[in-house]
């Protein structure tokens, strides 16, 4: 059955295009929710780690912990700045479909290494059914996949390369 032209909701063959174009916000509005959790965990583990005491002193006062939010941290901000870039070339109308891969990519494995830690850190209490740190864990692995898992994302990264390479 053929569609009339006047329903058609672009000019017709450029479905993929438009599909696209929606995939790339998607992944791009993703990557902005990751980063947002691991802000939320992050601050969940450090006042965690701040009132925590092993071994005579608070969680946060060691140095593997306090090493380690602060990398996650790094990482988060470097996250951030990468993914207001790629809002930005959506607000210009360029393609950004590479680019908000990448930031969806390294997003949602931010958010997997930050739940790991919040959970590493609360140890077996983290594991409470229905709890915040089993919740963000859980929901830190469902964003892995939401608009692609990692190994589409890098398929679409390697498929569309660097625009000065």
């Amino acid at each position: 059955m053929l569609v009339p032209e006047e329903n058609l909701l672009g000019k017709s063959g450029s479905g993929y295009e438009a599909l696209t174009r929606v995939f790339t916000r998607e992944r791009a509005f993703l990557a902005a929710v990751c980063a947002a959790s691991v802000k939320t965990m992050l601050d969940e583990a450090t006042t965690y780690a701040r009132g925590r005491i092993v071994l005579g002193r608070p969680l946060l006062q060691h140095q593997a912990t306090a090493f380690r939010l602060a990398e996650l941290d790094a990482e988060l901000a470097l996250v951030e700045q990468y993914t207001g870039a790629v809002f930005d070339l959506l607000d210009e109308e360029a393609a950004a479909l590479r680019q908000a891969s990448i930031a969806k990519l390294r997003a949602s494995r931010l958010q997997r290494e930050t739940a790991d830690l919040l959970l590493q850190l609360h140890g077996g209490a983290g594991y409470l059914d229905g709890g915040p740190v089993e919740r963000a864990y859980r929901d830190a692995r469902a964003y892995g996949l939401a608009g692609g898992a990692d190994e589409a994302l890098l398929h679409l990264i390697v498929g569309h390369p660097r625009a000065d390479a």
